[in-house]
């Protein structure tokens, strides 16, 4: 699958899950309309009902006024409250005024309605009803009320505050209201938005997972297309890379075997012996090659059996130094063992560890175009035995310090083959590392060389150097 296709793919399917998080999110907002119009609904009938049991109410404080009213004038003896009221209606300031004249009732305001004669007892009335019709209607939701008079411009409770935002959600008129008693029962719900949301809880929590499980399925699969897309193209680079590193001594074996078998060539002993160690030295190459494209097989199967036994890192450094002097020499080069650790001993296998020391060296060399200059320190902290591999090498850049350890990468150098190998020494150095509980680090600037730091426990079986 090429760029183009996949950056295809990436756009339809970013468009299909936008879409269908939009349809998702559209469909959650309509399923909270619905609620919120079934709330409204619910809460009309059910007020209905209590606005009538009010209105019962409301006649049963009627007649405790007059009785009250009568009882107070009797005890009195005053015979002049039978008189009726006169009332008096004036046009003031864009409103008509209701009052009233006569002194016979003990009511400071016979306009105002029989309600207001006892606020108190009134408001626990109202809240227990309110309180009980919820209950039989399944409706649990924090409430606050008020009544208010329009006329008298007064509200029943006046502690409690009165701002219209408190009491603006439901407005429902008294069945008694008239000229004279015009009173409304306001009533709101603070928590109106949670309680519609904690009725649809369970399928706003399902359509939350599924969006979230949707995107994550998304990111997980466009992440795929494009590892499985840097991964075919680093195999095709493995490929020919590989190709041209079995060509050359391929081809540097069959001209020694041509020039062996030519019978115009004359044969002696030195010419015998040198084409000899050519094809042994090309033939050495092809194994080494064969060989780590083998470890990585065995290593991407997870198959390797370590050999653990007390082994001495020195010696290990000392022997591939002195291999090393050989690639070396022909540049002129020089490697360096500082020594730091005297007790050295760990538990490990020799021959993985033998093998990471001498691809960070063969690397510090591969890499050092002039003439190389190799450090190689040793050093023992607390637990751990630390092998640090210095050069003066073209150095790797932070971007692709990230990436040396990924299995078949090598730092672009373009299309120049400078350097030989197969992007798999790293990945088996770190895979050889984490199998002994150690760590491998690297510093490292353009142009001013690289440091590898491997940390190995001395005992694997019981700590770890990270």
């Amino acid at each position: 699958m090429n760029k183009k296709r996949i950056s295809f793919v990436i756009i339809g399917a970013s468009v299909v899950l936008i879409a269908i998080i939009v349809l998702q999110l559209n469909w959650i907002k309509t399923a909270v309309l619905l609620k919120e119009q079934d709330f409204n609904d619910e809460t009309r009938k059910v007020f209905s009902g209590i606005i009538k049991e009010i209105g019962y109410y409301e006649q049963i404080c009627i007649q405790q006024r007059y009785l009250s009213d009568l009882s107070s004038n009797n005890s009195k003896g005053d015979t002049s409250s039978n008189r009726p009221r006169t009332m008096i209606t004036q046009f003031q300031n864009g409103q008509f005024v209701l009052s009233y004249s006569g002194n016979g009732s003990n009511i400071e305001n016979p306009f105002l309605n029989p309600l207001y004669d006892n606020p108190e007892k009134t408001y626990q009335f109202i809240d227990s009803l309110i309180r009980y019709q919820f209950a039989s209607n399944n409706l649990r939701i924090t409430f606050r009320f008020n009544l208010y008079d329009r006329i008298n411009n007064k509200y029943l409770i006046d502690s409690i505050s009165k701002g219209s935002a408190k009491y603006s959600d439901y407005i429902f008129p008294l069945t008694s209201n008239d000229l004279v008693h015009q009173v409304y029962l306001m009533v709101g719900f603070p928590h109106e938005k949670a309680y519609l949301f904690g009725q649809i809880s369970l399928m706003l929590i399902m359509s939350s997972l599924l969006i979230i499980s949707m995107v994550f399925i998304f990111l997980y699969a466009i992440g795929t297309i494009i590892k499985q897309e840097k991964l075919s193209i680093m195999k095709n680079d493995f490929i020919n890379n590989m190709t041209h590193e079995f060509k050359t001594p391929i081809s540097t074996i069959s001209l020694a075997c041509q020039a062996l078998t030519d019978k115009d060539i004359p044969k002696t002993a030195d010419l015998y012996s040198s084409y000899i160690g050519i094809i042994q030295e090309e033939n050495r190459r092809l194994g080494s090659m064969a060989e780590k494209i083998l470890q990585s097989a065995i290593l991407e199967r997870a198959e390797m059996n370590l050999n653990i036994i007390d082994i001495d890192i020195t010696e290990i450094v000392n022997d591939v130094v002195r291999n090393a002097e050989i690639q070396i020499r022909p540049k002129n080069g020089k490697i360096s063992f500082i020594d730091e650790s005297p007790n050295s001993t760990i538990k490990g296998d020799p021959v993985h560890i033998s093998n990471v020391v001498n691809n960070l060296l063969d690397n510090a060399i591969k890499y050092s175009p002039d003439t190389p200059t190799i450090i190689i320190k040793t050093k023992k902290e607390k637990n751990c035995v630390t092998i640090s591999i210095s050069d003066n090498g073209i150095g790797i850049s932070k971007s692709n310090q990230k990436k040396i350890f990924d299995k078949l990468y090598r730092v672009p150098t373009g299309n120049v083959h400078e350097v030989k190998g197969f992007g798999l020494g790293l990945t088996y150095v770190k895979a050889i590392v984490e199998k002994h509980k150690g760590s491998i680090s690297l510093e490292s600037q353009l142009g001013k060389g690289t440091t590898f730091h491997v940390k190995l426990p001395v005992d694997m079986n019981n700590e770890e150097c990270l």
